[in-house]
């Protein structure tokens, strides 16, 4: 009895303790013209726990979307078809619409800085690529100052620079997304008792 009695205290404990922790997600993302990467670092405990993923999109044949995963120092690496991915999005949507009041709170929880976007276009020719960058120079510019005002975004530096006489594509994004594992926590909870009820979603709770 007791001993069922410490492993409760000592699990209640441990929930706590990472409940106060912040889950750093580090995003690098580099295309150059066909050749792209991604890099997601997750980080625990100011580093102490690291993990780093490769990302990697290819076409073998017209078509064909692949996204290849792998762990870095590892030579696992994982393949998967991006038509598949979404199919399974499809059919699993409707069963996570009732949970979607608790990923807006979760996501409202979120906290993006360091946001760095270098961007490098051109199309060959002068007026097309005036073009184009005039649009995507008007959206990026709306976006930075609409999105701080419904999110937790801060620090964002945009750089667009037009090449009129040659077609180039370099894309660099960077940035740093912190959430709390307590919110994550909470909100796993929240989703199972909700689970559990088999009720609908009545508004959104604050925590």
């Amino acid at each position: 009895m007791y001993g069922l009695i410490y492993f409760f205290v000592i699990l209640v404990g441990i929930i706590i303790f990472f409940s106060f922790l912040t889950l750093e997600i580090g995003v690098n993302v580099r295309i150059q013209n066909k050749k792209n990467n991604a890099v997601l670092v997750l980080r625990l405990l100011r580093g102490l726990i690291h993990l780093k993923f490769n990302f990697t999109f290819i076409a073998p044949e017209k078509g064909i979307l692949y996204i290849i995963i792998s762990k870095a120092n590892s030579e696992l690496e994982h393949r998967l078809n991006v038509e598949e991915i979404f199919y399974l999005f499809r059919q699993k949507r409707t069963k996570y619409t009732r949970f979607s009041g608790y990923f807006r709170d979760l996501l409202l929880k979120i906290i993006i800085t360091n946001i760095n976007i270098d961007l490098k276009l051109g199309l060959q020719d002068a007026a097309h690529t005036a073009l184009v960058f005039g649009s995507i120079m008007t959206v990026l510019m709306s976006l930075k100052g609409y999105l701080p005002n419904k999110f937790n975004i801060k620090n964002t530096k945009i750089k667009l620079t037009p090449y009129f006489n040659e077609a180039k594509l370099d894309l660099a994004l960077d940035c740093i997304i912190k959430l709390k594992l307590g919110h994550i926590i909470i909100t796993a909870i929240r989703m199972l008792l909700h689970s559990i009820k088999g009720g609908d979603i009545s508004g959104r709770a604050s925590y």
